[in-house]
């Protein structure tokens, strides 16, 4: 799975953080606000809580960068991607609960074409 933190100045420039997550025996604690909400806002995008991102991302804070573009329609160009190369935890039974109410939620991938990609240590 992974989790896209999107974030939009006032000129219309996008960033993208995106944070991987796998399968490991414990839930993920930080999930578990968000998680308890999905059965009610299946469909909606819109989440009011107040969520504490920092205990989403990993310690380590090395990534990939590169420019491509939004995952969803519009699908716009001109997207900075900020991809973590450590991976956080999710539980067996969070990763099902996400699927059971958000099927086919991901754009295939894209080939790389001629972006380059950055490793930030």
């Amino acid at each position: 799975m992974e989790l896209h933190l999107v974030h939009a100045d006032d000129k219309g420039s996008i960033a993208v953080v995106g944070i991987f997550f796998q399968v490991r025996e414990h839930a993920n604690q930080a999930l578990i606000p968000v998680w308890s909400k999905i059965p009610v806002l299946a469909g909606k995008h819109v989440l009011t809580d107040q969520v504490d991102l920092r205990l989403l991302r990993p310690a380590n804070s090395s990534a990939w960068h590169y420019r491509g573009s939004l995952t969803t329609p519009p699908c716009s160009e001109g997207v900075e991607w900020i991809i973590m190369t450590t991976m956080m935890g999710i539980s067996a039974a969070q990763l099902q609960l996400f699927t059971d109410h958000y099927q086919h939620n991901y754009r295939p991938v894209q080939t790389l074409g001629n972006r380059t990609v950055y490793r930030i240590c």
